[in-house]
């Protein structure tokens, strides 16, 4: 799995960045240092604090945003008394992108829906 997704367009469509699950490398030896040179530069970009945005969320509130369009994390919090937790949800893209379709097609009255890029495949 690329670690940047590219559609047919040569549009970004997907990023999937984990430093803590990268497995080993099928590229020939000599692409093995400029890969980690490359890679050091985009850990560089994701950290630096410049480029950060940090969403302090209350009890009670929610943040939805697409997994695979946004790179995103957690930062340490203070535990309360009550607790807190924090819960995850997913949606399968193909199904909410089936939903939006049908209903455009029934708000628009019979207009062809939008093709969406489906983002990383696999």
């Amino acid at each position: 799995m690329p670690l940047i997704h590219i559609d047919e367009e040569g549009d970004v469509v997907g990023v999937r960045l984990n430093e803590r699950q990268i497995g080993p490398l099928d590229l020939p030896e000599a692409q093995i240092e400029p890969f980690y040179r490359a890679l050091r530069m985009l850990f560089d970009l994701v950290y630096d604090p410049a480029l950060r945005i940090t969403l302090a969320l209350q009890s009670g509130e929610g943040l939805l945003f697409n997994n695979q369009r946004l790179l995103h994390g957690r930062t340490e919090y203070q535990p309360e008394d009550p607790g807190r937790s924090v819960l995850t949800s997913s949606v399968d893209m193909e199904e909410f992108y089936s939903s939006l379709r049908l209903l455009e097609l029934e708000v628009e009255g019979g207009v062809a829906p939008v093709n969406y890029a489906q983002g990383m495949v696999g």
